[in-house]
């Protein structure tokens, strides 16, 4: 990606070897937007470019009340070449020439891009549509006595439980105390709350008609309970031929155009979207001892269905 300039480097400069390996969000988390809009600005150079353009630049975009100081540039540039996102060439009086990113900037890049990947949707306006066709699915033609949903998110979008309540006459939301109290309570005082407690959900067996995990993440922890033990929580609670459902984001597929397609890697890659696939769903709910288990794909959203023995 850089020439060889790069190896031609300043003695407090990091060459490319010495660079730490990029950890992921560790790495970002102290970047600040002007440090971020530096490096994309000098992404727009991939053989380098002099460090008085990168700040051109910059301020072309800002109003004169925001725009950068050259001091304040500078500064940013030595903290941005200390954490290894750029680093700097000098030419042969030793004198820094030009300024090039490292491969941890595009490492960068993609960990911010997935994190905000997904903003601009609106998962919202689909609720509507994923529960009718769960409904459907499912054939129900009346409401059942009582639901028990499990949500894998710290938040929990009530957006959802205006659709589960015309279906269960009870709803139970497995949730931490902050958590309810900042999202449920102020939407609905019929909803109950219920914990996991040493590794259990706090009711008892056969207690629910059916158990709803709206965001089922195979590989996170919840209540340091992993995905399949807290399947067979789910399969615990509810009683014999209820139903647990799972519902999760499926792996979208490529449609060979290279922007489209990029963006389609930064949003698998969000780790606040958990992408998983129908085998993985198919076998976790199997693997739990449901039957009768069944998987089907909708508008994105994977849903398994499986019965209680």
């Amino acid at each position: 990606m850089f020439s060889d300039k790069r190896n031609q480097n300043t003695g407090n400069s990091n060459n490319s070897s010495s660079i730490d390996t990029f950890t992921g969000f560790d790495d970002v988390i102290d970047l600040s937007i002007s440090q971020v809009f530096i490096l994309l600005m000098i992404s727009a150079f991939p053989e380098g470019t002099v460090r008085y353009t990168v700040l051109q630049s910059i301020n072309s975009y800002l109003s004169p009340q925001k725009r950068i100081s050259a001091s304040s540039f500078y500064n940013s540039l030595n903290k941005l070449e200390r954490k290894g996102f750029l680093e700097f060439s000098a030419d042969s009086m030793g004198n820094i020439s030009l300024v090039h990113l490292t491969p941890k900037s595009d490492n960068a890049f993609k960990q911010i891009g997935s994190l905000f990947s997904f903003t601009g949707f609106n998962f919202r306006s689909f609720f509507p549509e994923i529960a009718s066709f769960i409904i459907n699915q499912l054939g129900v033609t009346q409401e059942v006595d009582s639901i028990l949903v499990i949500s894998q998110e710290a938040s929990l979008d009530v957006h959802a439980y205006p659709i589960i309540e015309r279906y269960a006459k009870h709803i139970h939301v497995v949730a931490a105390n902050d958590s309810f109290q900042k999202y449920v309570l102020p939407y609905s005082s019929e909803i109950h709350q219920t914990k996991i407690l040493s590794g259990k959900v706090r009711e008892p067996d056969k207690d629910f008609d059916a158990c709803y995990l709206t965001s089922y993440q195979k590989r996170k922890e919840f209540f340091n309970l992993s995905s399949t033990e807290l399947l067979k929580e789910a399969v615990r609670v509810t009683k014999s031929a209820g139903l647990v459902i799972v519902a999760s984001f499926s792996i979208p597929p490529k449609v060979n155009h290279f922007i489209i397609d990029s963006f389609i890697e930064l949003v698998a890659s969000n780790p606040l979207i958990a992408n998983i696939s129908k085998d993985e769903i198919f076998h976790d709910l199997t693997t739990v001892g449901l039957k009768d288990v069944s998987v089907t794909e909708f508008n994105g959203v994977v849903l398994g269905f499986g019965v209680v023995p």
